[in-house]
């Protein structure tokens, strides 16, 4: 008998393990949280600590109310208090970043507005105070993005634009104090140009830029050959993208070097191109081509498997959806959808509630019908057990069974606690607690999840019990 006791008890150990890791491979989406509705056709979305709290805070920007605004994440769990104006001089304003622009520390505000083909930024105090609106370019013909990079090795971060009726990509060189040159051209070979990522592509430890341009179908690479803003000819990825929206880059098959994705809108098609290690691309991959004018697209691992998997936003079927990596060589599955919304233009990808993994932020242009204008978030509540280097092995979780009140005991400060149940679905969340009262939870089996103060994380199984002994 012991020895079939003792079977039993080792298959039931196998089968929980491979059940916990099925289940927390699995990537699940909580229902949509509403940042702020007081935007008035959203165009763009971003997270950065701006308060310097060591949570992430969000920005929006909206075109028509030409507006810039941050919110402030109050909790370090996702929860978001009232929207703070910046401004509200922004133009049909277009693209909001964050980055220390004068080296003080704190992350500044940038912004670029299309109709006043305005580039400015706006000094953080440290505390999320930001000061007036310093103008870097009045002349971006309908500039529709920008990305920060040190671009010529300095040390600071400079600023890359596409202007759209200009036909031009350029860069404003920083001084580190944030005064900044006048535009230095990149390339005027490009019609309609919609994206921009600067990115090692070719190895040489300076920053290359990618590019998307609507109006020719075009996916394109620049050389930064001196390592100082110095940039080679255009040089094609590929010329199929037809209204080329977006562009990305990230390893995306595990050899080490730059891969790029890249977005269309009249094809509906997302797509990557494999880096042959020097900045020399293979043919176009195709990832999806079954969505409806996509508008954005980000790349992130979001299941935590370790490699990398992408999102997209699709304005005309109004749909947020992501793909898996399957194999981390760049074999993706078929869409899978977050939610179906109004009309999503941009989607990013940001740990709102400090759980580790990659929640999923977006702006829903509205077209100025009402209620539909938002900027939101979901919660990613995917769990790993790939944490072993980041173990707490001081914690006891009692009793267990429980029928009330669990317990949790550590050397170490805990900052959270997490309950779910055996669909991946979050049911409890506490904040800085060592219990958590199970009182009102249905009998069955869950798995709790608890960080201490440096991060490290545990997950034990957990069984409820009634209250009342049958």
């Amino acid at each position: 008998m012991m020895l079939k006791k003792n079977n039993i008890k080792f298959i039931l150990f196998i089968l929980l393990n491979l059940f916990i890791t099925n289940l927390f491979a699995q990537i699940t989406f909580n229902s949509e949280q509403i940042i702020s509705q007081d935007v008035n056709d959203a165009q763009d979305i971003f997270a950065a600590d701006l308060d310097n709290d060591g949570d992430l805070d969000v920005l929006s920007a909206s075109s028509g109310d030409d507006k810039i605004a941050w919110y402030e994440n109050l909790d370090g769990l996702g929860n978001f208090g009232t929207q703070q104006i910046i401004t509200t001089s922004s133009n049909y304003a277009t693209v909001v970043r964050a980055k220390d622009l004068d080296g003080d520390g704190f992350l500044d505000i940038i912004s670029a507005s299309s109709s006043d083909d305005t580039i400015s930024w706006f000094k953080n105090d440290g505390v999320a105070n930001f000061g007036v609106e310093q103008i870097i370019t009045t002349d971006e013909d309908w500039v529709v993005e920008i990305f920060i990079a040190d671009i010529d090795n300095d040390g600071d971060s400079d600023i890359i634009s596409a202007a759209y009726d200009g036909d031009t990509i350029g860069w404003f060189e920083n001084d580190g104090l944030g005064n900044f040159s006048n535009k230095q051209m990149i390339s005027s070979n490009v019609d309609g140009p919609y994206s921009v990522f600067a990115i090692d592509l070719d190895g040489d430890n300076d920053m290359d830029i990618i590019s998307a341009s609507a109006k020719d179908d075009k996916i394109a690479w620049y050389q930064n050959l001196d390592g100082l803003g110095s940039f080679g000819a255009q040089q094609i990825i590929s010329n199929n993208a037809d209204f080329a929206t977006a562009v990305f880059g990230a390893d995306i098959d595990g050899d080490s070097d730059i891969d790029v994705f890249s977005s269309s809108a009249y094809d509906d098609k997302i797509a990557w191109y494999q880096n042959n290690g020097s900045g020399t691309f293979g043919t176009e991959q195709i990832i999806s081509t079954s969505l409806d004018y996509i508008n954005d697209i980000y790349a992130a691992d979001l299941d935590l498997d370790g490699d990398i998997d992408l999102i997209s936003a699709s304005y005309i079927d109004n749909r947020l959806a992501w793909y898996e990596n399957t194999n981390g060589l760049g074999n993706f599955t078929d869409q899978t959808t977050i939610a179906v919304l109004n009309f999503p233009v941009s989607v990013i990808a940001a740990d709102m509630d400090g759980d580790n993994d990659a929640d999923v932020l977006y702006a829903d242009f509205g077209g100025s019908i009402s209620g539909w204008d938002r900027v939101s978030w979901f919660e990613n509540v995917t769990q790993s057990l790939s944490v072993s280097e980041n173990v707490i092995h001081t914690k006891n979780v009692y009793p267990n069974p429980v029928k009330n009140m669990v317990n949790i005991k550590s050397n170490s400060k805990i900052s959270k606690i997490e309950l779910y149940n055996n669909q991946g679905q979050l049911i409890l969340k506490n904040k800085n607690l060592s219990k958590l009262d199970l009182t009102n939870i249905s009998n069955g089996i869950y798995f709790i999840k608890y960080y201490d103060i440096n991060g490290k994380v545990k997950i034990n199984k957990l069984i409820k019990e009634s209250l009342v002994s049958d």
